[in-house]
């Protein structure tokens, strides 16, 4: 019985290799890089006379790779399929079937690939192993067309990702293989789901499909069953847009704008020789943002009336300004703060810009109790701050002029949004879908990219109607595209024949095929670095003849030098601009040309309203910083250089933006 049991256990578990077997193998292995013909005559040599040795599936799986790499991919599967049966529970029987699940997925037999696959023990795999075994039972699934599972095995892909990027990458995997999945199967998946990722996008395909169907009933029912699963930014936002589609969405109250300072008559500006007080100044006057800076502090010196003729004989009198720099950093912003505060003869600080830097010069003005006005844009997340002011635009407001403006001067009533994946993009995206409804209008279709995005395909075509469509509609799509490529190919007379052919293509039920400009206008919240590659790429795409809205980020002279003819007649709002026509802000331009022998900039428009917001109060009698301080809370309809201004009383800027638009490739205003 004792010679019974150790055959056996020779047979199925084989022992440790001699030294002999131990060389042959490492010598056959070394020579792969040199002469692999010669490698795999020792290996196959090897494994004729050692058929049993531990290291025999070691040998068979070397020696199916050589095969591979020459070409003979049947002498590899036979290789493998033999060494699996002669030792089922090798230590390399798992790499084995992993080799043997690619040949058999090679050769097409996705089914015979997804069983061999199936028995590998991921639990014996690393974490990169796994994850490549997991794609590969993905892939395979998929090609037998059991999508089911091929999902399952991308979400468990998703479940052990390492990072937020493989996530990103696996999703959006994910994400194409939901689109293809039909009703019956994302009902069954969705439904095993329960509320673990990915049931929103399940339950989202599911809505669209049910508003493609004209199925209201249906597409209710999947938004209530989506309102209580945690949803994505972009689920939140595709879940928007099929609220909306079916008139579900609930309009938010109108806000209502400043007046524009062209509306006002008879306002002048502070004199600076009425106001006494030290003024702080913070801003960047060395490192990256040095030269913006420099422009602050020149409209800040300006108001001030630094160049209005020799300081007053009486000490106590005038305006005197203290300027310290804050290094373009969130540190020197505070130290600077700090220092300026400490003086009680600092009445107010101007600065600084950026956001960031506002931050930490906020903390240190709270610890001081003095007021910071700063230059920055006004920022909803920003943590309250007692003392800090942020006069710069509020994106609410931009987005309730733009949609104002279109609708009541252009007669647009539909829009769409494109917007960057970012925290800007989304919040402008989010303030003008409210301002739009808000005046009873519709958003009508909206779509996001990737911030880092130079080509803006995909998005486009989402706009344009390009998702949503029924197999035949599809189908009639990719007709037309060959038609129109053939067109290319041909002589003027027959090409535009088939043009017209192809245009003429209709869905099955007579309907026009996307790209289906349906709306009047198009508002993108971006930088004018991502919109001069954007605009010529929706020209490409048929997103023609409609009305171009942007935000300030838009007002750069390279829009028109690079983006034009795309950009022609956009419009965008900007804080300043110079040809705003009143006599204030012709007053201020004049000034400061007489001053720095160039024109005045929107820092430099920032700069100097925010000295003349403290010197109106110097001359109304605020004496004190907590009285200052007092003063600016709740100001209302202060006229400025950069618009008229009103301060809530959590201390955030409410200017109304000034609008420009793009005439004859120059940028100019529209009032």
């Amino acid at each position: 019985m004792l010679l019974a049991l150790a055959g056996c256990t020779f047979l199925g578990q084989p022992g440790v290799p001699s030294d002999e077997e131990r060389d042959a193998y490492r010598d056959a292995l070394a020579r792969r890089e040199s002469d692999p013909q010669g490698a795999a005559r020792s290996l196959a040599v090897f494994l004729e006379r050692w058929p049993r040795s531990a290291l025999a599936d070691d040998a068979a799986l070397a020696l199916a790779k050589l095969e591979i790499a020459r070409g003979d991919a049947p002498a590899a599967l036979g290789r493998l399929r033999a060494a699996l049966r002669a030792q089922p529970q090798a230590n390399r029987s798992d790499a084995i079937r992993y080799e043997l699940a690619k040949l058999e997925r090679e050769r097409g037999d996705f089914a015979a690939g997804y069983r061999v696959a199936s028995e590998i023990r991921l639990s014996q795999l690393s974490r990169d192993e796994r994850e490549r075994v997991q794609h590969l039972l993905a892939e395979l699934a998929g090609g037998t067309g059991d999508r089911r599972a091929q999902l399952r095995w991308l979400v468990q892909i998703h479940a052990e990702a390492a990072d937020d990027d493989a996530r990103a990458l696996v999703e959006s995997e994910i994400d194409e293989l939901v689109q293809q999945l039909d009703r019956s199967e994302l009902f069954r998946a969705a439904e095993q789901a329960g509320k673990r990722f990915p049931a929103a996008r399940l339950r989202l395909r599911l809505a669209e499909l049910a508003v493609v169907a004209n199925d209201a009933d249906a597409a209710r029912a999947e938004l209530d069953r989506l309102e209580r699963l945690p949803l994505t930014r972009d689920e939140a936002q595709e879940l928007r847009t099929l609220e909306a589609r079916l008139g579900l969405r609930t309009p938010v109250p109108r806000a209502e704008l400043p007046p524009r300072l062209v509306d006002l008559a008879d306002v002048t500006l502070p004199d600076p020789a009425l106001a006494s007080g030290t003024l702080g100044v913070v801003l960047p006057l060395t490192g990256s943002f040095a030269a913006f800076g420099e422009q602050s502090l020149q409209g800040i010196l300006l108001a001030a009336g630094v160049f209005d003729g020799p300081p007053p004989a009486n000490r106590d009198a005038g305006v005197r300004v203290r300027v310290r720099d804050s290094k373009s950093s969130a540190e020197g912003a505070e130290a600077a703060v700090r220092e300026l505060a400490d003086d009680p003869a600092v009445g107010a600080i101007l600065g600084p810009l950026s956001m960031s830097e506002t931050a930490a010069a906020a903390r240190a003005a709270d610890a001081a109790h003095v007021p910071l006005l700063s230059l920055a844009r006004a920022d909803r997340g920003a943590p309250a701050s007692p003392w800090a002011f942020r006069l710069g635009l509020a994106p609410e407001l931009e987005a309730a002029e733009l949609a104002e403006f279109a609708m009541s001067e252009l007669g647009a009533k539909r829009f769409a949004i494109l917007y960057p994946g970012d925290t800007y993009g989304r919040t402008l995206e989010g303030l003008f879908w409210d301002a739009v409804e808000a005046r009873g209008g519709a958003v009508v279709a909206v779509a996001s990219y990737d911030p880092e995005a130079t080509d803006f395909k995909d998005p486009i075509r989402r706009l344009a109607g390009f998702v949503l469509l029924s197999d035949a509609e599809q189908r009639a799509i990719v007709e037309r595209d060959k038609l129109r490529a053939r067109a290319r190919k041909l002589p003027p007379r027959e090409a535009r024949a088939m043009l017209e052919e192809a245009g003429a293509l209709t869905a099955p039920d007579g309907s026009p095929l996307p790209p289906l400009v349906d709306f009047d206008a198009l508002f993108i919240p971006d930088s004018h670095e991502n919109v001069v590659l954007l605009a010529p790429q929706l020209a490409f795409h048929e997103i023609t003849g409609v009305q171009l809205l942007g935000t300030n980020g838009w007002n750069h002279p390279d829009l028109v030098r690079i983006g034009e003819p795309h950009v022609e007649g956009a419009v965008f709002t900007a804080s300043y601009h110079r040809e705003v026509a009143h006599p204030m802000a012709y007053e201020f331009a004049r000034r400061f040309e007489a001053a720095y022998a160039r024109a005045p900039d929107a820092l430099a428009a920032a700069g100097f309203d925010a000295t003349n917001l403290v010197l109106a109060r110097w001359i109304a009698g605020a004496s004190s910083r907590a009285e200052l301080r007092q003063h600016l809370l709740g100001l209302r309809n202060q006229p400025g250089i950069a618009g008229v201004l009103s301060i809530d009383e959590a201390g955030q800027a409410l200017r109304r933006p000034q609008l420009l638009t793009v005439q004859e490739g120059r940028i100019v205003s529209v009032q």
